[in-house]
């Protein structure tokens, strides 16, 4: 029997047209349950998570429709791969059951078939009742049938709506279904546009998340690119690489020559360093020893996993950030140089895409870490070239001083005439004793520098004195090739504070390299004070420098020789220590030449040297001599 269209309208008044709280009264609400379109009945389960958006306009639905409409309402929900999940529930108050039960579950009277076709067609169905009954109801008899509708918003089906009588007989108007069409689709809209605030909202999140974490990551990155040593590698994973991959805890343990892995830096895994010191290299039996054997990453989605794998390396569970746990080797050219640890506070799945962007950012530690480590050797190889360099230079510079100071007693005669001929001799003595000298000068001074032990000392000086000593050294060399020797300086003190000793190498080795490559007219020296800055100028009427050479000739054993030209002396350290000087003091060199013209050095320093330069490498001492 259907119910008369009156009293459909009748209730459309009362009912009003929202879904808020108070919608639809006299029925008893129960909780879903889950089952699959293709069994027989639908079986207890838990409610997929996506489904508790539209839950409560799903129920408020049902409370509209019973029990004005119906005995009772069952909401469908498409729950994926072909499940159907029964969200929300409806019984009339005075139907839920003779036993006193309020709200008892309904199983649905509908066959699962016909609910899975009016999801797939969107259209309004009468269907037979089943032979069931509900859960606590009265037996079905008769021809009872079911309405079923489909819950539709725009194109998409999101569910099927089930009403239906506890008694049999009767059947839903058409009024009434015209009506529950309307309400479904309210229904549907309203969980829709949930849907897809829920979507934006979680884009938002993603986007927000992945903006802070590149932003995270570039920083990582830009701290590696500073790192010079593997602790200072280490360093950048502590201090800021476990922040910005989402870990709680973390360590870094490389290899070391003759000890094997060693733990460089650790942060939140509290006494388990010493745990794992000594059992995270390639053979050990710990997560991080076989990530390094195998040279493949290692993931323990829980401490329960941990414990059951590695009974003898898990920490206690009642520890930080051991829920989780992934060992990530570093790898370089096929071959594993360290190893990361991270630690999770949480349980953790590291999905396909997790353990991909953990190794990729692994990669830019096992780059940093071998270019550390190339960083120390080179290093290395360098203080040892210089210890070598020290060493010889100082076993030449014993006997050089032997030579000079006979030489200077030959020449002035206390040991004897000396005739002509006989000085001429022993001027060519001094002055290839002097070149020998400064030869040995630079490759000291170079070493220091090298290996960072120069020691600036500062004292009140005058400039003209100071070139006045370079001048001094310089001229045998340059009266040996007959070259003009012209010296401007102003003649009155010029008073500075600077490092004696090497602003006079600094402006001995510029004449002697202008000396060396001009073989006639002259070379001049200019010096003076200006604007608070010591300017010193040679130039020479030389061979010249290619403007494709101005900058090499800067570099350590490199020399601008012009073509076809013999092979010329010198170490070709020269330059190389008057620009390392200058900047030490504060300041620079710079070149402008023309290939048979001629080249024109500049020295900028300040006049007075900051004792308290901050700019100055920590490996340089800075000394006051008043």
């Amino acid at each position: 029997m259907e119910r008369p269209a009156g009293e459909s309208l009748e209730r459309v008044g009362s009912m009003g047209s929202g879904f808020g709280p108070g919608a639809g009264t006299g029925a008893s609400v129960g909780r879903p349950v889950v089952g699959s379109g293709n069994e027989a009945d639908p079986v207890p389960g838990d409610r997929p998570e996506r489904l508790v958006r539209g839950e409560a306009a799903f129920d408020r639905l049902a409370r509209l429709c019973v029990p004005r409409i119906a005995d009772y309402c069952v909401v469908h929900v498409e729950a994926g791969a072909g499940r159907l999940a029964q969200l929300s529930v409806a019984v009339a108050e005075d139907r839920a059951g003779r036993s006193g039960e309020r709200g008892a579950a309904v199983i649905s009277g509908a066959d699962p078939q016909a609910l899975s076709r009016i999801l797939a067609t969107g259209k309004t169905e009468r269907v037979p009742l089943r032979g069931s009954r509900p859960s606590g109801g009265e037996e079905r008899g008769g021809a009872g049938e079911v309405l079923l509708v489909p819950l539709v918003a725009g194109d998409r089906v999101l569910g099927v709506l089930e009403l239906g009588f506890l008694e049999p007989g009767r059947r839903i108007g058409e009024a009434d279904v015209a009506l529950v069409e309307e309400l479904g689709r309210g229904a549907a809209l309203v969980v829709e546009h949930e849907r897809l605030l829920e979507v934006e909202r979680r884009s938002r999140m993603r986007a927000e998340y992945a903006a802070d974490r590149i932003a995270r990551l570039n920083s990582v990155a830009a701290a590696l690119a500073q790192a010079l040593t593997p602790a200072e590698v280490a360093k950048v994973l502590t201090s800021m690489g476990v922040t910005a991959l989402g870990a709680a805890a973390g360590l870094l343990a490389a290899e070391e020559p003759e000890q094997g892995y060693v733990v460089l830096d650790a942060v939140g895994f509290l006494a388990d360093r010493e745990v794992w010191g000594g059992e995270v290299g390639v053979g050990s039996s710990s997560p991080l020893g076989v990530a390094a054997t195998a040279g493949a990453p290692v993931y323990l989605q829980s401490a329960e996993e941990w414990q059951a794998r590695y009974p003898g390396f898990s920490p206690g569970r009642d520890r930080e950030a051991h829920g989780a746990f992934a060992a990530v080797p570093l790898i370089v050219d096929g071959r594993a140089i360290g190893v990361v640890g991270l630690g999770f506070r949480a349980p953790h799945e590291f999905d396909e895409d997790e353990r991909a962007f953990l190794q990729a950012v692994c990669r830019q530690f096992a780059y940093a870490l071998d270019r550390a480590r190339s960083f120390r050797a080179a290093q290395e190889a360098s203080r040892a070239r210089a210890d070598f360099l020290a060493k010889v230079s100082h076993e030449f510079r014993t006997p050089l001083g032997a030579i000079i100071g006979y030489t200077e007693l030959l020449d002035s005669g206390r040991a004897g005439y000396v005739n002509a001929q006989q000085r001429e001799y022993l001027g060519r003595v001094a002055a290839s004793a002097w070149h020998l000298s400064e030869l040995i000068e630079g490759i000291q001074t170079f070493s220091r520098m090298e290996a960072k032990r120069e020691v600036v000392r500062v004292e009140p000086l005058d400039l003209r004195q100071v070139l006045s000593e370079a001048v001094g050294m310089i001229q045998p060399f340059a009266a040996s090739k007959s070259l003009v020797l012209e010296v401007e300086a102003p003649s009155e003190p010029v008073p500075i504070v600077s490092d004696r000793a090497k602003l006079r190498q600094i402006v001995v080795n510029l004449l002697s390299n202008a000396v060396k490559f001009t073989e006639r007219g002259r070379v001049r020296l200019r010096g003076w004070v200006e604007d608070g800055m010591i300017l010193v100028e040679v130039s020479d009427t030389g061979v010249g420098i290619a403007s494709e050479d101005l900058e090499k000739i800067f570099e350590p054993f490199r020399q601008a020789q012009p073509p076809g030209a013999p092979p010329l002396a010198g170490t070709g350290l020269g330059l190389t220590v008057v620009r390392g000087l200058c900047r030490l003091l504060g300041g620079d060199v710079r070149v402008s030449s023309e290939p048979g013209v001629g080249s024109v050095f500049t020295v900028e320093l300040p006049a007075r040297a900051k004792v308290d330069d901050e700019d100055k490498p920590a490996e340089i001492g800075l000394e006051v001599v008043r």
